[in-house]
């Protein structure tokens, strides 16, 4: 039986159920298990039926691209950053899918209106990934450092100064989760911004540590969902 990465696996449900909106296959890639932590859906694989059906009734764009900019593995998860026209809005997305035994058993997500399409420019920057296993730990030490210490340090490159006050405005942050592949780490955290509650998801490319690329994904945690999860 052939062997297949939990990013193929995340990269083949996306393609196939999601952009195919084939609702067949979800129980080929989603386990019976499957944790919902999106405010927009109902905890339940009827539910990922439910969206898909109601994607069907909006017709596809002839010459439509894969919406995917990057992919990114980290042991039993993956990080999936898009960004896409839908309904006439250009959003960017973040979706983090945790794996076992090769089936999606709990998502997050955060979604975002876009209106500055430079914005689209500097997120394809993101796509590269290179290094191996120590630089990967390498640069989530550094990103994590960042977080843990977002005040200006002398010796940061002029970029990742750029990057500590771009996080300024956050209060009470809380880190989650720092998840790596080679030169591309991507951080899940919540705090409170201008007062109210928000999920926060940065993917960040580093080079020699020191931050050459950030998009940020940020969404308010509304007051009530379709589940008891929360959303991250």
């Amino acid at each position: 039986m052939e062997h297949k990465s939990n990013k193929i696996i995340a990269l083949e449900f996306y393609k196939k159920v999601i952009g195919e909106r084939d609702d067949s296959l979800i129980d080929l890639y989603v386990s019976d298990e499957y944790i919902q932590h999106s405010p927009m859906l109902k905890q339940s694989k009827a539910a990922l039926k439910e969206a898909i059906e109601f994607l069907k009734q909006i017709p596809k764009k002839v010459d439509q691209k894969s919406p995917v900019v990057f992919a990114l593995e980290d042991n039993d998860y993956v990080a999936l950053g898009l960004s896409f026209e839908f309904m006439g809005k250009h959003k960017f997305v973040i979706d983090l899918f945790r794996l076992e035994h090769g089936k999606l058993v709990e998502h997050w997500d955060a979604i975002q209106d876009v209106s500055d399409p430079a914005g689209t420019m500097a997120f394809s920057t993101l796509s590269a990934q290179s290094g191996d296993a120590v630089d990967t730990l390498a640069n989530k030490s550094f990103i994590r450092k960042v977080f843990s210490e977002p005040r200006e340090n002398k010796s940061d490159a002029p970029s990742t100064k750029d990057f500590r006050s771009h996080l300024s405005d956050r209060q009470k942050v809380k880190v989650h989760r720092v998840l790596g592949e080679g030169n591309l780490v991507v951080v899940q955290s919540e705090g409170i911004r201008h007062g109210k509650p928000f999920v926060f998801y940065d993917a960040i490319r580093v080079d020699d540590c020191a931050v050459v690329a950030h998009w940020t994904v940020e969404q308010q945690i509304p007051d009530t969902m379709p589940h008891e999860n929360g959303m991250i």
